[in-house]
């Protein structure tokens, strides 16, 4: 593999950067590294239940020293999109309190009745989720109101290893009620994620990296958005079904380097150029 100058590091959070409450040995020092050679880093999570401010709160918790202009989550990406379609847009939502807060951020108008006009329906993980949610998301839709999916992802990594239902579960659902596939995905894989932080954080594609546990994510969309990938096994994948996983997914093992886990980048050297060359950017 010709190696890489890297002055940018991009990762993924749940399954990378923590496991359920628990931060992946080594990730807070792999950090610190990171910025003590120059290297620019962010977060790219299709985790909509938390606000930044949350999220960055349960980081720092963690041990983690990131900051609120290094992340970008799927529920950001649905309200700066919404907003910038339509201002003042009404929208109805299957998701936590921290993808409200982020579409009120953006001064859009949350609806919760099925008598309101909603111009769009976004759906995100609602681990409160009801019937009566889904039907109501199911009318708006039906009646004209644009679908937005935050993420796609089936699962959610818990920290003793056990995962729940992600939004996918959720948005599969609403999809074979109203027979049609969202709109609009905000999450990985699609590359909307990618190239909003690249340009947060003034990064070429070349030179960064991005480092996620999810092939049918992290991994697909960091290729559309020609960044290289960094698979590590701390989240869905073993070493045993990485290679399956991968060519399932339509990706050669070449592509991909493949890791234990966030630690392990300390020693990547060998493939990438993780010198002082950031410095000043």
């Amino acid at each position: 593999m010709r190696k890489l100058s890297i002055n940018g590091c991009l990762f993924d959070a749940d399954g990378v950067l923590y496991r359920g409450s628990e931060p992946i040995k080594g990730g807070p020092e792999t950090i610190k590294f990171l910025r003590e050679k120059g290297i620019k880093v962010g977060i790219i999570t299709n985790n909509s239940t938390r606000d930044r401010e949350s999220l960055l709160e349960k980081l720092h918790a963690l041990g983690y020293d990131f900051r609120a202009d290094e992340i970008l989550s799927s529920a950001m990406m649905a309200a700066e999109t919404i907003a910038s379609e339509k201002r003042n847009a009404s929208v109805f939502v299957i998701g936590e309190q921290g993808l409200v807060n982020e579409l009120k951020r953006a001064n859009l108008q949350v609806i919760t009745s099925e008598n309101e006009k909603a111009d769009y329906v976004v759906v995100g993980l609602d681990r409160q989720c009801t019937y009566a949610k889904l039907k109501i998301a199911m009318n708006h839709i039906m009646n004209g109101a644009k679908f937005i999916a935050t993420n796609t992802d089936l699962t959610l990594p818990q920290a003793n290893g056990s995962f729940i239902p992600g939004a996918g579960a959720l948005v599969s659902a609403l999809t074979a009620s109203v027979g049609k596939e969202p709109d609009l995905i905000c999450g990985k894989p699609s590359p909307f994620l990618y190239t909003r932080m690249l340009e947060k954080l003034n990064l070429k594609k070349e030179e960064v990296i991005f480092v996620g546990d999810r092939v049918e994510t992290d991994i697909k969309g960091s290729i559309v958005a020609g960044i290289h990938p960094i698979l590590v096994l701390t989240g869905v994948v073993s070493r045993e079904t990485a290679d399956n996983v991968l060519m399932k997914n339509g990706i050669k093992p070449n592509q991909v380097t493949v890791l234990p886990s966030i630690k392990e980048i300390i020693s990547l050297e060998r493939i990438v150029s993780l010198t002082d060359n950031a410095q000043g950017k």
